[in-house]
C-alpha cells in the first residue's frame, strides 16, 4: 500500500510540474551535480560532500534559488502618475543530484534512489511554486496600485510594496 501511494505521489509530481512551469512564462533552469556510489551509504556520503550550499550556508541534497525583478514605465497624467507596461520576471535555478548506477548495483538500490529523487524533486518544486506565487503577487500588486501621487512617490510606493512581498 505504501508503494502504491508513493507511485501515485510520484505520478502527481510528474504531472503537476509542467503546470507550474507554464504559469506565467517563468524561466526554470535545472542544473545537475553528479554523484557516484554502489551502496546507499556511499550515495549519502556523496550527497553530503557534493550537495549544493544554500543561502543559509548549509549543504543540502538539492537547492532551488529564485529571483524576481520588475520594471514599469512611469508617466504623468494630469495631477497623478501612472505605471504602464508592468513587467515581472522570475528566474528559478534548481540544483539536483544525478546518479548513474554502476554495473552490478542492486535493483533495490536503483528503486530506492528513484523514489528518493522523486521526493526530492517534489520538495524542490514546492520552492518553485512559492516563487511563482510571489511573482504573481508582485505582478498583481503592481497592477492594483499602478496610479497615484507624483511619479517619484509612486515609484517608491510600488517598489516598497513589491519588496514587502519578497520579504
Amino acid at each position: 500500500d505504501g508503494d502504491r501511494n508513493l507511485k501515485r505521489f510520484a505520478l502527481l509530481a510528474l504531472l503537476a510540474a509542467p503546470l507550474f512551469a507554464s504559469a506565467a512564462g517563468e524561466a526554470l533552469t535545472i542544473d545537475y551535480f553528479s554523484i557516484k556510489g554502489a551502496t546507499a551509504r556511499e550515495l549519502r556520503n556523496e550527497l553530503n560532500r557534493l550537495g549544493p550550499i544554500g543561502e543559509t550556508g548549509m549543504r543540502g541534497d538539492g537547492y532551488t534559488h529564485w529571483r524576481i525583478a520588475w520594471k514599469y514605465d512611469l508617466a504623468p497624467r494630469g495631477n497623478t502618475c501612472v505605471a504602464d507596461n508592468i513587467r515581472v520576471t522570475l528566474e528559478v535555478k534548481m540544483i539536483l543530484p544525478r546518479w548513474e548506477p554502476p554495473p552490478g548495483v542492486s535493483s533495490s538500490l536503483v528503486g530506492l534512489w528513484d523514489r528518493y529523487l522523486t521526493a526530492l524533486r517534489f520538495h524542490e518544486d514546492g520552492h518553485y511554486r512559492i516563487a511563482i506565487a510571489a511573482a504573481d503577487e508582485v505582478r498583481n500588486t503592481l497592477a492594483r496600485y499602478r496610479a497615484g501621487g507624483d511619479c517619484p512617490a509612486l515609484e517608491e510606493s510600488l517598489n516598497s510594496r513589491a519588496n514587502d512581498i519578497l520579504n
